[in-house]
């Protein structure tokens, strides 16, 4: 059970064997700060679909529009203390619930993928959201609808098959790389990211075969 008047934000455990990332995140706000708790978080910023837009979410207390459902996007999301330190976070899309608690406003984050966090610098994760990004930007490119259509295609993506997809493209291109150049950097990356397969295939959630991000978004 988390204890809200010691931490700021709390990591559900991994439902996998081996683990892998986190089956969900709760974050307490507060204002005026209350320099007692470990990291006090004043802000919470997610990247959510609403209005058939993207949209920068930035959840405060008390919220201004507490007992609301949101669609996350994928992509990276924030938590900042009022201090300033600041917690960074992958999700690859799920349903975010934000309401008001006693003196705190809850964020409650959930998604049929797991969910990661950045707190290790050299996580192979970063190389994951860099890939993703890095072929969304391609396919952008090569769309010809408006970008309005772009993003909904993009929220209608289910989390579990878009993190196959982007673990599966993460790994060709890094053993790419490590063909190439041998690097040491690159093949701890490439080790998270196999492991990160691995936990899947033993759960029963690696797909006999996986489509390309085109695929899945109908361009390709």
């Amino acid at each position: 059970m988390n204890d809200v008047t010691r931490f700021g934000y709390y990591l559900y455990p991994s439902a996998l064997t081996p683990t892998l990332g986190h089956a969900g995140l709760d974050v307490y706000l507060t204002n005026p700060p209350q320099t007692e708790r470990f990291f006090d978080t004043a802000r919470a910023v997610f990247t959510v679909f609403e209005d058939d837009e993207s949209k920068r979410l930035h959840v405060l207390h008390p919220s201004l529009r507490p007992n609301r459902r949101y669609q996350v996007l994928p992509g990276r999301f924030f938590i900042e203390a009022h201090d300033g330190d600041l917690v960074e976070g992958l999700c690859f899309g799920g349903e975010l619930t934000v309401e008001i608690n006693g003196g705190y406003t809850v964020a409650h984050l959930v998604s049929p993928a797991p969910i990661f966090d950045f707190g290790d610098p050299d996580d192979a994760m970063n190389v994951l959201d860099e890939e993703m990004e890095a072929e969304l930007a391609r396919l952008r490119a090569q769309w010809h609808g408006g970008e309005h259509d772009f993003v909904a295609r993009i929220a209608q993506l289910d989390p579990q098959t878009l993190l196959v997809t982007a673990l599966h493209l993460a790994q060709r291109q890094l053993q790419r790389e490590q063909n190439a150049y041998q690097s040491d950097e690159t093949a701890e990356d490439l080790t998270g990211i196999r492991y990160a397969i691995h936990a899947l295939r033993r759960a029963g959630e690696w797909p006999e075969h996986v489509s390309s991000l085109g695929k899945l978004m109908g361009i390709l």
